[in-house]
């Protein structure tokens, strides 16, 4: 009888070692997804580069007298100051009709970054910008 009780001890060890060792197995793999998943950047999108430099162009009062004045050289100076010689597409609208006032640049495609300036020297006139920059 004491042989059982022994050979019984034995197993149950062994069971709960088992149990222990599958755990450890089952934790591991847990832990390391979870790292791999966490360790990973996040999955999003910078600005695009005419994000970038309509954002800078929108700050320079120059470049807003500009606009307002379709002057297209000095459009095109702005432009070009920021993104060097890369090809370009600039379009102004009429905020109130969508009409369009003025379109400088290369006739490229891509995705367009659109600013709404309000008015320019006092004078309040929705204007729509619109920039492509190629690479």
């Amino acid at each position: 009888m004491r042989r059982s009780l022994t050979s019984n001890s034995h197993k149950i060890a062994q069971a709960h070692l088992l149990d222990a060792i599958i755990a450890s197995i089952i934790l591991m793999l847990f832990t390391i997804t979870s790292m791999a998943i966490l360790s990973r950047p996040p999955s999003f999108t910078p600005h695009s580069p005419p994000d970038d430099v309509l954002a800078v162009l929108a700050q320079d009062p120059s470049f807003i007298k500009a606009v307002y004045s379709l002057d297209s050289e000095s459009l095109s100076s702005h432009v070009k100051a920021v993104i060097g010689n890369r090809p370009f597409k600039l379009a102004i609208y009429n905020a109130s009709n969508y009409e369009l006032l003025l379109r400088i640049g290369s006739d490229i495609e891509g995705v367009a970054s659109i600013v709404e300036l309000s008015g320019c020297e006092g004078k309040v006139e929705p204007i729509i910008v619109s920039l492509v920059v190629g690479s």
